[in-house]
């Protein structure tokens, strides 16, 4: 080992505070870890709303806070609030890329220490280092005893230990126990592989003590005078230092303080460092209780009450009437009451965590509210006056991929607002309401109308809408860290989340790539129309729309020589082939089409010619137009003419009439023209 794998000085050091009394002992902590010229220890009080106690905490730590500002080491005071208090920790810790947690816990009671959520969660999530300091009834100390087992955490335990050693100006001891049954020599070479290349270490005491139990035979050679200081792994094995052989009869017997002190997993590099503060940043993980909440709650709003029901139905009638009055502002009062956000939510809570029971009765839920804005809707269209398919109507019938990035983003806001709690859930309940009630009622109406093709299209947006908000909803939950527990032995809730979020994936591909993908249907379209088009064989098909309904509406437009389009026999001939490709686009699309064809009037090489030689004949008559010729300058043309001029045209109206002819060209061929004119003397 290198003393680039040991921990060096923190940059950062938070420190949560909610008792004055232990403030001061937690910072000194900070301020021995961190760096000595760019340290930086945040002392962070969390407020969960109770105003007039926090206050007075407030007011009691300020003071503190100065003394140590005064000192001129640095110290800052910082107030966040948060749903909870581990979550304020770690939404400091990530927002500000802190190095180091120092925690507090309470003095042995009755010889039992009280870890507390606060300590378990912010442990087991925050990805940076953390200090775990248990007090004692004597808060001073005289000597820093470093348990060693050659382990990489008990290297950082040394490090931290010669840090505490070289700012409080203590003796540091590193202690290895081993039964009587091994050599002396064993226990020595651990201790001093555990040392190896910390600075500082050469003012480390070795000792080596024979016991036949770890702890009993460290606990019996210390006092209320030693500061313990023990590494543990930090996350993933948090549960089994907390509740192992060890630490936790440590915490409970040490009759001095305790520190435990653990690092990140990641490599201590500079460009280590900054990937892992960024995947901090990035990653705002959910502490367990967070993800308790987060299954209970998705618990609670699986099943279907009255106050959905009412919701989904108000909903419902709302949305509909917005549909037919082609009201964009009444279809997003539809999206404020809609209460389908919860269900969806609940379903993704029980895909990630591999809940069956959660998955079914939210899908039933689901279903539920499906039904009655079908039945509502399709009840409102047979009973409406008019059958006109409005354009809100149109825009749910033609789903295209964009629509699924709709639903995508709902599902992400969906659920991230959901676990974070400080996100209003009307914003996530706004979003999913957009992607789904306008499309449900679609169908009803589509299917009062008796307009299949729309139902059918808005039935596809429907299901591929679900779907996105689903994966979307897994994928952020994910994200923040929920993961499938183990069920006793088994592993079966890993297995059914990984099999559900399979299907829907495989579901949502073969949406995209057969139905909602708009490129796949319009290339057929292109394909087809490209060939019902050959007749024209003097045009060009420029772009073309597509109106699903029934029957589907194509408005093709088609670039045709001018000169074709003046002809009246040509005329006709193109509104026969028009008919004929309308019929080839039926016989291919196998349905219904309606073929509109927007001619484009250009002008082609030939028709260009004739377009000069007329306006150069028009502008300089009664002069005779000898010969032209053009030439191609990038996008603009030049014209060199030679004109034979008469004796009534001075060379000033020639100027004048070569203006006039270079804007009429250049507007009538559609592009920049320059005119040279040359003068013909021989003419009378």
């Amino acid at each position: 080992m290198t003393e680039e794998s040991t921990p060096h000085y923190a940059d950062i050091v938070l420190v949560p505070l909610a008792n004055p009394e232990t403030a001061t002992s937690l910072i000194d902590l900070a301020l021995a870890i961190a760096h000595p010229e760019e340290g930086r220890v945040i002392a962070l009080i969390v407020s969960l709303g109770d105003t007039e106690n926090e206050s007075e905490t407030i007011e009691e730590i300020e003071p503190l806070i100065e003394n140590y500002t005064e000192s001129e080491k640095p110290v800052e005071l910082i107030t966040v609030k948060a749903t909870s208090v581990a979550r304020g920790i770690l939404d400091v810790v990530r927002e500000q890329g802190v190095d180091l947690v120092v925690l507090g816990l309470s003095k042995p009671s009755n010889g039992h220490v009280m870890i507390g959520t606060i300590a378990e969660s912010v442990a087991a999530t925050a990805p940076c280092g953390v200090l775990i300091y248990r007090a004692a009834r004597n808060l001073d100390f005289k000597h820093i005893i470093v348990p060693m087992d050659g382990s990489e955490d008990a290297r950082i335990a040394a490090r931290v230990g010669i840090l505490m050693g070289q700012y409080y100006d203590k003796p540091v001891e590193a202690m290895y126990v081993q039964d009587s049954s091994r050599e002396y020599w064993e226990g020595r070479g651990r201790i001093e592989a555990t040392l190896h290349d910390i600075p500082g270490q050469q003012m480390v005491k070795r000792t080596l003590v024979t016991a036949s139990n770890a702890v009993n035979g460290l606990l019996a050679r210390v006092d209320d005078d030693d500061l313990l200081v023990v590494g543990f792994s930090g996350r993933s094995e948090w549960q089994r230092w907390l509740y192992g052989d060890f630490s936790l009869p440590i915490l409970n017997r040490a009759p001095g303080p305790v520190i435990l002190t653990s690092r990140p997993a990641e490599p201590e590099t500079v460009a280590g460092d900054y990937l892992s503060r960024l995947r901090g940043w990035l990653n705002p993980t959910l502490t367990p209780v967070e993800q308790d909440d987060l299954v209970r709650q998705g618990a609670q709003t699986a099943s279907a009450t009255l106050d959905f029901t009412v919701l989904m139905m108000v909903a419902a009638v709302i949305a509909s009437l917005g549909l037919l009055l082609n009201s964009g502002a009444v279809i997003i009062g539809a999206m404020l009451v809609a209460p389908l956000m919860s269900p969806l939510i609940s379903f993704a809570t029980g895909i990630t965590v591999g809940r069956m029971d959660l998955v079914q009765r939210s899908g039933l839920t689901v279903v539920e509210g499906v039904l009655i804005a079908l039945l509502l809707s399709g009840l409102i269209g047979v009973l409406s006056p008019s059958n006109i398919i409005t354009d809100e109507m149109v825009n749910r019938g033609n789903p295209s991929v964009l629509d699924m990035g709709v639903a995508l983003a709902s599902g992400l806001i969906g659920a991230y607002a959901t676990a974070r709690k400080d996100i209003p859930a009307a914003l996530a309940g706004v979003a999913i309401a957009a992607a789904l009630v306008p499309p449900i009622c679609t169908v009803g109406l589509g299917i009062a109308v008796g307009n299949l093709p729309l139902a059918r299209g808005a039935s596809l947006l429907f299901v591929t809408n679900i779907v996105s908000i689903i994966l979307a909803a897994w994928g952020v939950f994910f994200w923040l860290g929920l993961r499938p527990r183990v069920v006793e032995t088994s592993r079966t809730r890993q297995y059914v989340s990984a099999a559900l979020v399979t299907i829907f994936i495989g579901i949502l591909g073969s949406l995209v790539v057969r139905e909602v993908n708009p490129a796949n249907f319009e290339a057929n379209v292109e394909e087809t129309l490209q060939q019902a088009l050959e007749p024209f064989s003097q045009g060009e098909l420029v772009n073309f729309d597509l109106v699903r309904g029934d029957p589907l509406r194509v408005i093709a437009t088609v670039r045709i020589s001018s000169a074709l389009l003046e002809n009246e026999i040509t005329r006709a001939t193109l509104q026969e082939e028009i008919e004929a490709a309308e019929q080839s686009l039926t016989n291919a699309l196998d349905q219904q089409v309606i073929l509109e064809v927007v001619m484009q009037p250009t002008l082609l090489v030939d028709d260009s010619r004739v377009v000069i030689s007329q306006q150069l004949n028009s502008t300089f008559s009664p002069s005779r137009l000898v010969r032209f010729d053009v030439e191609e300058q990038g996008e603009s043309l030049l014209i060199t003419t030679v004109i034979q001029l008469t004796r009534q045209m001075s060379m000033v109206q020639v100027q004048q009439k070569t203006l006039t002819a270079e804007t009429v060209l250049s507007s009538l061929l559609e592009r920049p023209v320059s005119l040279a004119v040359e003068i013909d003397y021989s003419g009378p």
